[in-house]
């Protein structure tokens, strides 16, 4: 029998442990996972506001081509699934927020890309709905081979620190290391099929929610379990128990009232892995009555040293992950039934080595021109229209490479000390970044980037997310990117090196001195820094100026229309 204030109680112990690797695993699951648990998420579309489609369909012009997302809007309407006219719509501005609601979701960031696909190769409704039903097709796969198993990694993870005081986070690949990645996603995808059909019939739905509660957990302790003795065993272990298990998860509804008022910052920082926990510790509970009562199936649950520390420490575990007392720190991962695939050599590249010139000004111009292509292509997706951004002409973007080199020359001595590392790349990409801003805009009276709107951004030049990307783009580069180019470039020989950097810097150079004189400008590059404070304008608001043209700002349109006054025009502002 197990008790609410015990399991809590338990999980707070584990908390103080592994809180920030908890913290960082369950960022990166919901990141990478999203909704991963709710297979209704498939249908789900994100549908701004278009008022030059509305204005197409009401002159009755039917010459406007619908886009992938407004195509699968229709047909859910057709079905009587209006409400989702509105869903997807980002809480907040910024390509991470985009990212993630494109993931978490059939939504904006997919379906942007085969938008781009649609309009480049297909003129007609039944080649866009082809395209939908590959997207949903993709996003189905994602769901079963990505984030139903890195949702089940996640709770590996959890369940090893009941036991043991550190886990890892890379833990959360734990399923793909030992090559059973099908097997689970099988047994995941039944789970949530039958789940579906069971709510279907609205009083099951809530009752099997709790029936299948188990199955993640049992298929990341043994994942060569079939799906239906995952399933038999849930039930066992669910039996009884399941109005107690609601009450638990009721009880967490004082700390999700409390989250309102911290816009999502506690459920993050605390109870997102707070509740992890308690499930684990649950899972445990759980599993010894099974096994104590000899239930069926009950000898699949053979991993010994998931709650049991071995008796005799094994000579093959590393010193530094045993304790003083003679206990293990970790899980025995050389005990476990299924051996884990070694891995690849390019991921344990020497970081710390000494680069060239020539390896150092070719990581400059890789990096910028794949920042460049970032930056073209995330526009391409976002607003269908290739536009080259940028204060050059030529394709990089030199802020990047700037960066990027930065990171490896100065930082690379600190790699011994990942959060120290992590620390210092925000902080020096920061200063490269608002400081290449602050510039341009006072030398050229134009803003190439503006934040403005964004969680803690800084004069609109440098915000929070974006720091964030470019600090695990710069650990990246340290760790992984940087040795790895290094040692291809080290297989071209030296004259060809040689000639392919002069080539590239007098390219560089008269792009420099050509963009100097006439910087790369206009629609969806640029804006006056005067007309990007009207960013935060409402929609309807009028300002003070002459009609003409339209205003294209990150995630934002502004069209002026006809003069209403001698000195007034209406500004709509839409997302």
């Amino acid at each position: 029998m197990w008790f609410r204030k015990d399991l809590k109680k338990d999980a707070r112990a584990m908390l103080k442990h592994n809180y920030w690797r908890m913290v960082a695993l369950c960022l990166l699951v919901a990141l990478f996972a999203g909704e991963a648990n709710q297979m209704l998420s498939l249908v789900r579309a994100y549908v701004g506001a278009r008022p030059e489609i509305e204005a197409e369909q009401e002159a009755g012009t039917g010459l406007h081509q619908k886009t992938n997302s407004e195509v699968v809007v229709d047909i859910l309407k057709q079905l009587g699934y209006e409400e989702y006219q509105s869903a997807g719509v980002s809480a907040t501005q910024g390509v991470l927020a985009g990212i993630v609601n494109g993931i978490g979701q059939a939504g904006s960031f997919l379906f942007g890309i085969l938008n781009v696909i649609n309009q480049f190769l297909f003129h007609d409704s039944v080649a866009a709905i082809f395209i939908i039903l590959l997207g949903l097709l993709i996003r189905f796969i994602y769901w079963c081979f990505v984030g139903n198993v890195l949702v089940v990694g996640k709770n590996r993870f959890f369940m090893e620190t009941v036991t043991y005081e550190h886990a890892p986070v890379p833990r959360m690949l734990f399923i793909y290391r030992v090559n059973r990645a099908f097997k689970v996603a099988a047994a995941m995808f039944m789970r949530g099929f039958f789940l579906l059909l069971w709510m279907l019939t609205i009083v099951g739905g809530p009752i099997k929610y709790y029936t299948y509660y188990m199955i993640p957990y049992i298929v990341a302790e043994n994942p060569d379990i079939d799906w239906k003795s995952a399933m038999a065993l849930s039930k066992r272990m669910t039996s009884g128990h399941k109005w107690r298990m609601f009450l638990l998860d009721l009880s967490f509804i004082g700390w999700d009232i409390l989250n309102a008022f911290t816009f999502g910052l506690l459920d993050l920082f605390y109870i997102v892995p707070y509740k992890n926990s308690v499930r684990a510790q649950l899972y445990q509970r759980q599993r010894e009555q099974v096994i104590r009562e000899k239930c069926p199936c009950w000898e699949m649950l053979d991993d010994r040293y998931l709650f049991e520390e071995p008796a005799v420490i094994p000579e093959e575990i590393p010193s530094e992950k045993i304790d003083p007392e003679l206990r293990m720190l970790e899980y025995p991962v050389q005990l476990f039934k299924i051996p884990e695939e070694k891995r690849r050599e390019w991921m344990e590249a020497h970081y710390d080595r000494p680069y060239s010139l020539r390896s150092i000004i070719l990581l400059f111009f890789t990096f910028s021109i794949v920042g460049w292509l970032w930056e073209v292509g995330l526009h391409m997706v976002q607003a269908g229209e290739f536009v080259n951004r940028g204060t050059m002409f030529g394709p990089w973007l030199p802020i990047y490479g700037s960066g990027g080199c930065l990171v490896i020359l100065l930082l690379r001595r600190y790699a011994k000390h990942p959060l120290v590392t992590f620390g210092l790349t925000v902080l020096l990409c920061g200063v490269v970044e608002y400081g290449t801003g602050w510039y341009l805009e006072v030398t050229k009276g134009v803003k190439w980037w503006d934040y403005t709107g964004y969680f803690l951004n800084l004069h609109g030049r440098i915000c929070a997310e974006g720091l964030l990307v470019f600090g695990i783009g710069g650990c990246a580069a340290i760790y992984v990117i940087g040795p790895a180019l290094d040692e291809k470039f080290k297989k071209i020989p030296k004259k060809v090196q040689t000639a392919l950097c002069v080539i590239l810097i007098a390219l560089f150079c008269s792009d420099i001195v050509y963009s100097h004189f006439h910087p790369n400008t206009g629609n969806g590059i640029t804006q006056p820094a005067a007309e990007k404070e009207m960013q935060s304008a409402a929609a309807g608001a009028t300002i003070a100026g002459s009609a003409g043209g339209g205003l294209m700002i990150p995630g934002v349109r502004v069209d002026f229309g006809e003069v209403s006054g001698p000195e007034k025009t209406e500004l709509q502002v839409w997302g």
